[in-house]
């Protein structure tokens, strides 16, 4: 199981299969992502009083001959906690 199905799962959980499955359907993104998922896609903060969603997703281990080799090889990865959080836990930092 990739990054994608284990949020996939959880949002089913949280949203439902139809309404998760129209979201991917019509090519939208599942509001459902970690703090840096959110701040690729803007400037956000987490809600004062808000906590995400623990879950395990995929991460790629980090090993320092890696700086040297190609960024295409195959690194091994293992299953890192993380949380994420629903677009109503978030909000947009004003500048």
């Amino acid at each position: 199981m990739n990054n994608k199905q284990i949020i996939a799962n959880i949002a089913i959980s949280i949203y439902g299969e139809k309404a998760v499955a129209d979201m991917v359907e019509n090519g939208e993104d599942i509001p459902l992502h970690t703090m840096k998922g959110w701040a690729a896609r803007g400037p956000f903060r987490v809600k004062k009083g808000e906590h995400g969603l623990e879950t395990k997703l995929w991460k790629k281990r980090k090993k320092k001959e890696d700086v040297e080799t190609e960024e295409d090889s195959n690194g091994e990865f293992y299953l890192a906690k993380a949380f994420l959080f629903r677009k109503e836990q978030i909000e947009r930092v004003e500048e």
